[in-house]
């Protein structure tokens, strides 16, 4: 196992890192800069530091991610792999590497946009809280986004197999391009724009 912390100190590296166990790294409002491209860590992992980035292969299996910034989360190459991803950000959480490999997404609250790719199908097990604009790809497979707390406060653009998503108050779309896409919000909504190549049902509530 890995476990590294300051107190407000930046943590970075000078080579690539190897754990195969879990990994805990916390600067609290310090910088975390581990963007190495032979980077591996094969178990569970909770990062959190003032602003955060990441590089090489994080893999957690079936196991969680958990990424946590005073600032931005930004993946800068590599891959994530998890059965569940959780976290925060104050700023942009930015996770859009092709050979991601994501199942779910726990609670993530970001103040700004947050943008995920994963080659699985995606559900979630907490809620999203998105203080910009959410861009989901997952390519040709099941989005699966129900927390009835979800909120997006810009636009949520989606890539994927049929679709299903929720919101607990408006929900404005940006591009679509999905099979069949369910959508629920209790407040206005907006379809954007784009292609369904199934049914669309949008329902508001109030």
């Amino acid at each position: 196992n890995l476990s590294a912390s300051t107190i407000d100190k930046a943590i970075t590296q000078s080579g690539a890192l190897s754990v195969a166990g879990s990994t805990t790294i916390s600067a609290g409002t310090g910088a975390i800069t581990l963007t190495d491209a032979g980077n591996s860590f094969q178990g569970p992992i909770a990062i959190s530091g003032g602003s955060v980035q990441i590089g090489g292969t994080l893999a957690a299996g079936t196991g969680q991610i958990s990424l946590q910034s005073l600032g931005d989360v930004r993946q800068t190459g590599g891959s994530l792999t998890a059965g569940t991803l959780t976290g925060s950000a104050i700023g942009n959480m930015t996770l859009n590497q092709s050979s991601n490999s994501i199942a779910a997404l726990g609670p993530i609250s970001t103040g700004g946009d947050f943008a995920l790719t994963t080659t699985r199908s995606l559900g979630q097990s907490g809620a999203l809280s998105v203080g910009g604009d959410t861009t989901i790809n997952a390519g040709t497979n099941a989005i699966s986004l129900t927390n009835a707390s979800n909120s997006f406060a810009g636009a949520v653009s989606l890539t994927g197999g049929t679709t299903i998503i929720s919101s607990a108050s408006a929900l404005t779309f940006g591009n679509v391009n999905t099979d069949t896409l369910l959508a629920t919000s209790l407040g206005p909504m907006n379809l954007g724009t784009g292609t369904v190549r199934g049914n669309l049902s949008a329902s508001t509530i109030d």
